[in-house]
């Protein structure tokens, strides 16, 4: 457990991930005017056929391993809060 999470439950006084929306303040100024986002993140998750295929085809064994090796990249999303009045951002 982190700062923010310890400032979270003092707040609210109820454990950091079981909050409601309505028991949400920001940890810095304690408002309760938050805004829920989501950022894209992309994360390497290891060996791709298709790239590996596509390799093969256009440059050989040597391009082959090499696309294969490039790996996949699959976004995922990150969901965080912003706090209206002071722009804090927290996960």
């Amino acid at each position: 457990m982190n700062d923010e999470h310890r400032k979270i439950e003092k707040a609210t006084g109820r454990p950091w991930w079981d909050q409601k929306e309505e028991d949400m303040k920001c940890p810095r100024c304690g408002s309760n005017g938050l805004d829920e986002l989501s950022r894209i993140v992309n994360k390497h998750s290891g060996i791709s056929i298709t790239k590996g295929i596509a390799g093969g085809l256009l440059l050989g064994k040597i391009g082959a391993i090499g696309g294969a090796l490039l790996g996949s990249d699959k976004p995922e999303y990150e969901k965080y809060y912003r706090c209206r009045d002071c722009g804090h951002e927290w996960k």
